[in-house]
């Protein structure tokens, strides 16, 4: 239901504002979504750059509702990447 449309740079070392940039408008969602609840699933979350952008296309595509659910999520220090 949710496709990314080109491959990015990895996110391990970018700055918080240069992974919202490689993220922009790469992933799409299916018109299958309209009028649904997502849930949407991701193993890390650092800034929550790729859920922001994985959430904007479900909306766009007309998700009623994301929640994101993460397995693990660094400490805000390590968010700090030079």
């Amino acid at each position: 239901m949710l496709h990314r449309e080109r491959t990015t740079l990895a996110q391990r070392r970018l700055s918080r504002d240069a992974r919202q940039r490689n993220l922009r408008d790469v992933f799409t969602a299916s018109e299958r979504i309209e009028g649904r609840h997502v849930v949407l699933i991701d193993d890390v979350m650092t800034t929550g750059a790729t859920c922001d952008a994985a959430a904007a296309a479900l909306k766009r595509a007309g998700a009623v509702h994301v929640l994101a659910a993460v397995v693990l999520r660094t400490p805000p220090s390590a968010h700090s990447i030079n």
